[in-house]
């Protein structure tokens, strides 16, 4: 203890002064060491008063200028420590870290816990609520941290991993199973499905950007919105038929078999490409589930029809010819024009060509376009330098045939997450959905990252999963569960 070694220090400099000069020296040096010991308010041999200690205030700091003290209730530390004999002595304490006893009291603002002056807790707080950390649970088995998704979000006292609980935020980065806490898993679980009879074939997806409606593109049954009145609680689960956009047949405004949708909400357009009969792609204005035929027009040459993607502006369409095995390329010179112009195609020779395309999917930025290269069993990605140019570059692909990770048969739908970092992709007679992620958008080098679903009609199974598409923050993936005759929904973890 720092008492321990100030007495020995006083008496080892006593000793030294009675051996030099003798004992009144030494007890002139003894009363120096110790600065003192007056009474509270009673003059110093420097002629100074010394301030009187009080139950709170600057005492116990150890310096010579410490409070003068007589009993213990005049020290903030609660002890006063005498001076040899002498009734009057001063007001001492062990810092943080040091030892304490019963008769060594810790420095104000800390605590004796376990033998060690530490910080004083702050009230204790009920398991599952809200903390700052550094408090501590009333529960001793609790601590305080942030909980890792799931609802609430934020800092709690949750009880360790593999405790009993009650609550999921009872857990600690983990989930509440039956009688206790549970690591919590990372990936995509299933929410829901949505099905009626314009659901039968289910196609192709597209999604409105606040995560409330899904487009859906059916086969042989035309354009659907379907809507949900919330993201969260029992609303999330409630998906609704609410308007019927594009019926079931050939006279302009009917789409019949649908191989594409692209929606542009910042223009309110939405595009629809049919694979029977006329080949037509059609454009529908509104937004929401409010839509009017605008125009079609017919892509050549013969049978030209597939997946679609529109630029952020609006101005440019992209098609993924499924029949001709190339991307086309429309433009239209302004927000308000319903005149789509067809320009050139791309990805059709070489060893870079594509053989029957799915999906296709836009960057954020309009610089890079992926594609569901199909019956390649891969994913193709080209770029093209600046917003103003049509000059489309093969970049790089990634997978190959197989049922193993990161393996494909006919990959076919795929969506790219707001941020660009994430790309779902409807591995379709893997009768499942692959997650694909990358580091930053400055590189085009994917990293399998997962995959979930599996063949059959259960909740959670696939058949022949033919598109998908994802909400705007990328916590909804919709899945287009062809064979099924649903969409199933999708949310991560």
């Amino acid at each position: 203890m720092e008492q321990r070694r100030f007495d020995a220090l006083a008496r080892a400099m006593g000793a030294e002064t009675t051996r030099r000069t003798g004992i009144g020296a030494a007890l002139a040096a003894v009363a120096g060491a110790l600065s003192g010991l007056a009474a509270p308010g009673m003059a110093s041999a420097a002629g100074k008063k010394d301030r009187p200690a009080r139950p709170s205030g600057p005492c116990g700091d150890r310096s010579a200028k410490a409070n003068r003290c007589t009993k213990d209730n005049e020290c903030c530390t609660g002890y006063c420590k005498p001076a040899g004999k002498k009734k009057v002595g001063r007001c001492r304490c062990a810092p943080d870290g040091y030892d304490c006893t019963k008769k060594t009291t810790c420095c104000h603002g800390l605590t004796c816990q376990d033998g060690a002056c530490a910080p004083k807790p702050s009230t204790p707080i009920a398991t599952g609520a809200a903390c700052a950390q550094g408090d501590v649970c009333a529960n001793p088995s609790a601590t305080c941290t942030a909980y890792s998704g799931g609802s609430p979000a934020g800092t709690y006292c949750l009880l360790q991993n593999g405790a009993a609980c009650a609550a999921s935020t009872d857990c600690v980065n983990a989930y509440c199973g039956a009688s206790v806490c549970g690591l919590r898993p990372t990936g995509w679980e299933y929410q829901t499905a949505f099905s009626d009879s314009q659901t039968g074939g289910a196609y192709v997806l597209e999604s409105a950007v606040n995560g409330l409606t899904v487009y859906v593109g059916a086969y042989g049954q035309g354009v659907t919105a379907w809507t949900r009145p919330s993201t969260t609680g029992s609303g999330a689960t409630t998906w609704t038929n609410a308007a019927t956009i594009a019926a079931p047949g050939k006279a302009p405004g009917d789409v019949k078999n649908v191989a594409g949708l692209a929606l542009s909400a910042q223009t309110g357009a939405l595009m629809a490409s049919d694979s029977y009969d006329t080949y037509a792609t059609s454009m529908f204005s509104g937004a929401g589930t409010s839509w009017s035929y605008a125009t079609q027009f017919v892509p050549t040459p013969s049978q030209a029809s597939g997946a679609l993607a529109i630029t952020q502006d609006g101005l440019s369409l992209y098609m993924a010819d499924y029949n001709n095995s190339c991307v086309t390329i429309f433009t239209r010179l302004d927000a308000t024009s319903t005149t789509w112009t067809q320009g050139a195609s791309f990805a059709n020779s070489g060893s870079e060509a594509l053989s029957s395309p799915g999906g296709i999917a836009l960057s954020p930025d309009d610089l890079a376009l992926y594609v569901a290269d199909s019956s390649n069993n891969r994913i193709s990605i080209w770029t093209r330098p600046s917003t103003a140019s049509q000059t489309w570059t093969y970049a790089t692909s990634f997978g190959a045939y197989g049922t193993g990770t990161g393996q494909f048969q006919t990959p076919w739908g795929l969506a790219l997450a707001p941020n660009g970092l994430t790309l779902w992709i409807a591995d379709t007679f893997n009768n499942r959905v692959q997650v694909w992620t990358r580091p930053d958008t400055l590189t085009q080098t994917w990293t399998y990252s997962t995959a979930f679903g599996a063949l059959g009609d259960g909740n959670g199974q696939f058949s022949s999963p033919r598109d998908v598409a994802v909400s705007e923050g990328g916590k909804n993936v919709y899945v287009a569960d062809a064979s099924n005759n649903r969409v199933s929904v999708w949310v991560e973890l």
